[in-house]
């Protein structure tokens, strides 16, 4: 799942026909980075409608992984029962390799604060009182769903895709 990239993109890169990544059942998203924006949900939900009608091994990529790729990554580990500790630390993973920001320094809590733990809150409002919500206390699980049906997946989509994501656990 491309989600940087437009189909016609991919295709006129130099070789594409002679690659691997030619001969791979794929979609492409073109994903902007603004998570709340019409384009962004619209085009997830077609990501996650691919992914429920079509049997495992994903792979999903963005520019440098951490924005639209981290979401897609923390929303997928939520679905599946990730608590928020574990959500938080597979998400800096990327800050460490890109950045080399690791635990316990100041900057790391920062972009905790302003990257995933802001887009997850923002993004599992489903009403006023979720606001005052914290994160380390909701059911992950369920806000996830709430959040696909949201985007425009069906509980029988959102259900094939736990299904898919779950084969072989």
């Amino acid at each position: 799942m491309n989600l940087t990239d437009t189909d016609e993109k991919i295709k006129n890169y130099e070789g594409f026909e002679d690659s691997y990544y030619s001969g791979l059942k794929y979609i492409a998203l073109d994903l902007p980075v603004d998570f709340k924006s019409e384009q962004f949900r619209s085009a997830l939900a077609e990501g996650f409608k691919f992914m429920a009608a079509n049997p495992g091994v994903y792979a999903f990529h963005c520019t440098e992984g951490k924005d639209r790729a981290g979401f897609t990554a923390a929303i997928l580990e939520c679905l599946m029962g990730a608590g928020y500790d574990e959500v938080v630390a597979d998400y800096m993973v990327t800050y460490y390799n890109y950045y080399g920001i690791k635990p316990g320094e100041a900057r790391y809590e920062t972009y905790i604060k302003e990257n995933i733990a802001g887009i997850l809150k923002e993004a599992f409002i489903f009403k006023k009182s979720d606001r005052k919500k914290d994160l380390k206390t909701r059911n992950l699980s369920k806000c996830a769903e709430k959040y696909l049906k949201s985007i425009g997946l069906t509980s029988t989509e959102i259900d094939q895709l736990k299904k898919n994501l779950g084969s072989g656990v």
